[in-house]
């Protein structure tokens, strides 16, 4: 299992966030994964009903691969409460975004690139204003009358979540994060995914992050320019 290495410091740098924009994404990846994960099928079916065209390119890029997406499309989060909108801009109007090295990184991992990727890779400003506007359409036709509810469950986690580690530490929160797919023993938090070297957070923590739409497994993201996260089941995802 690939490790998160953390250190004194890093166990006292874990913190949470809710990311409507990120729900966006694993939300289009559930759409779009030739199989439904766990408990999606009847939402899928829905979903893909309620989807508008223009919405398409956000599908066939964030089911492109089953746990990766480019880099600047999960920008730092913010401290406080964060927006769609909020995160939107972020992910697609920040002009420093590295778009091309995270779309041609995306890319070397992909058995097929979807057209969307290959619009990103030969005119990045283009492309992300056209996503830009797919992912709102997403969000209005997928997502928008459902949020209030959906982050309603993501609050109870992170709530949950954080009673356990005022009672019982870091640590104990850390090992009942997502079993069976995580697995803390000190320093190492394990979980499943293909064969990687071992990562030090090098004192940066954690940001630990709960999606509804994610129920096959937790994704993380790993970079030099931002916290590292970790995307997690929340507890009634799927339900």
């Amino acid at each position: 299992m690939p490790r998160l290495v953390f250190s004194d410091s890093d166990l006292g740098r874990v913190r949470f966030a809710i990311m409507p924009f990120q729900e966006t994404l694993k939300a289009a990846r559930g759409l779009g994964l030739p199989q439904p994960p766990p408990g999606l099928a009847a939402w899928r079916h829905t979903g893909r009903a309620a989807l508008p065209a223009a919405a398409r390119p956000v599908v066939a890029l964030c089911s492109a691969h089953p746990r990766h997406l480019p880099d600047f499309l999960t920008p730092q989060p913010a401290a406080g409460p964060m927006t769609f909108e909020d995160e939107l801009h972020a992910a697609l109007d920040d002009p420093a975004a590295p778009v091309l090295q995270d779309t041609a990184a995306f890319a070397g991992v992909l058995d097929t690139v979807p057209p969307v990727v290959g619009t990103l890779l030969r005119q990045p400003t283009r492309a992300r204003r056209a996503l830009r506007d797919a992912f709102a359409a997403f969000h209005r036709a997928v997502l928008a009358a459902d949020w209030p509810r959906l982050r309603a469950q993501l609050a109870a986690d992170v709530a949950y979540r954080a009673r356990l580690a005022a009672r019982h530490g870091v640590e104990a929160m850390l090992a009942t994060l997502c079993p069976p797919h995580v697995r803390w023993e000190h320093p190492y938090l394990e979980f499943a995914g293909p064969v990687a070297p071992d990562y030090a957070l090098g004192g940066r923590g954690l940001v630990l992050v709960p999606s509804m739409f994610l129920t096959d497994g937790v994704h993380r993201q790993l970079n030099d320019r931002q916290q590292p996260m970790l995307f997690y089941p929340a507890r009634t995802a799927g339900a």
